[in-house]
Parts: structure tokens; C-alpha cells; sequence
């Protein structure tokens, strides 16, 4: 059950999404007069018992680590074990665009672990899943000074975490590794509020 206490500290961190050009992006930059140009706003947010479809909706959606809904029933990942943890306390954080879950993240605070992480491909490369995982992170630093993750050791996200400071590479079997991440300093909080990722452009 999820039991992370509130942290304590300013809640005023701002999100800056990492910049993602297309191969060709030079060629299409005038296209498209900048009156039409669509302004995306995105936060991060705690989760509510009411993200829960749209947490599922993500999940399922991924390109790497590929579930389906009868998979995850199995393993015991279900609607109502997700909201059942939920409620008891804070230990999950959506991306929210437009009013549509785009990314979320959820820990194990008894664990001192990282147990999820996902961001919709359509919005990948623009700093969702970095801001997703510094939620985590704060959290699980309030009563763990190593945490850790699993995950596939040639995934994409593998690689994602280690430029996120995650090391200590441990070797699980079956192409699996654990990553652990130490408590560098004393951390600020940011999770009881909402924070803004600074609005991109569709061009």
C-alpha cells in the first residue's frame, strides 16, 4: 500500500520540456503562419482515483514493454488494485494535457522503489517522463536514501534512466537489470501541488 508522507518545502519547480526536432524540421518551420500554431500546456499532477482509465489508457499504449489489460490482470495490476492505492495516499502523479492523461508515474514508498513511468509515444521527447520521474523520486527520497527500479537492460528506458543519475547496475536474469539512484541532498518536495511544463509548439 502506498503510505508516502507529504513533503515539506517550496513547490514552485518549473518542468522544461527537452526540445525534440524533426530530421527536417528546418524545411517545415515557415509552413505554417504562427497564428494557426497550436499552444500544447501540460502539468504534472497527483493522481485521483478518477485518472485511474486514463493511467490504464497510457499503459497500454507504449511502444516498449507492451502489456495488454488481460496481461496486467494477471500480474495482478488491475482498475481497482490501482485506485485501492491511490486512495490510501499519495504515490502517483499524471501529465495532463488538454484534460487527457498523457504520462503518469507510481511508486512502491514501502519498497523505496520506482515501479512505473510512462508517457504517451505521441509525447515522447519533451520532457513529460523526466518531470514524471522527479515527482517519484521526491517522494521516495522522503524516507529512503536508495531507491530503485527495474527494467529491460537494452530498452530505451534503461538508457533513460541512467541519464537520470540511475547506476549501481545490478544483473536480474532474462535480460533484466536493476538501477539504483542515492539521495544526493536533502530534496524539496513538489508532489501536493500542481506544476506547470512550459507550453510547446505544434508546428
Amino acid at each position: 500500500m502506498c503510505g508516502a508522507s507529504q513533503p515539506h518545502g517550496p513547490a514552485d519547480r518549473i518542468y522544461r520540456p527537452e526540445p525534440s526536432v524533426a530530421p527536417d524540421a528546418g524545411l517545415k518551420r515557415n509552413r505554417q503562419p504562427l497564428e494557426t500554431r497550436t499552444v500544447m500546456q501540460t502539468h504534472v499532477r497527483p493522481a485521483t482515483a478518477f485518472d485511474v482509465a486514463g493511467i490504464f489508457h497510457v499503459r497500454t499504449s507504449v511502444t516498449e514493454n507492451v502489456l495488454t489489460v488481460a496481461e496486467l490482470t494477471d500480474m495482478g495490476i488491475t482498475e481497482a488494485s490501482i485506485t485501492e492505492m491511490i486512495n490510501a495516499s499519495t504515490c502517483a502523479w499524471v501529465a495532463v494535457e488538454n484534460g487527457q492523461i498523457v504520462g503518469f508515474s507510481m511508486i512502491d514508498p514501502d519498497e523505496g522503489s520506482l515501479f512505473a513511468a510512462f508517457v504517451l509515444p505521441s509525447h515522447e521527447g519533451r520532457g513529460i517522463g523526466k518531470a514524471l520521474v522527479r515527482f517519484a523520486e521526491d517522494a521516495l527520497f522522503q524516507s529512503h536514501a536508495n531507491i530503485w527500479l527495474e527494467t529491460g537492460k537494452t530498452t530505451r528506458a534503461a538508457g533513460f534512466y541512467r541519464r537520470l543519475g540511475w547506476g549501481d547496475e545490478q544483473d536480474l536474469g532474462a535480460g533484466d537489470i536493476r538501477l539504483v539512484k542515492q539521495r544526493a541532498w536533502q530534496q524539496q518536495g513538489s508532489q501536493g501541488a500542481d506544476h506547470h511544463i512550459p507550453p510547446t509548439r505544434n508546428r
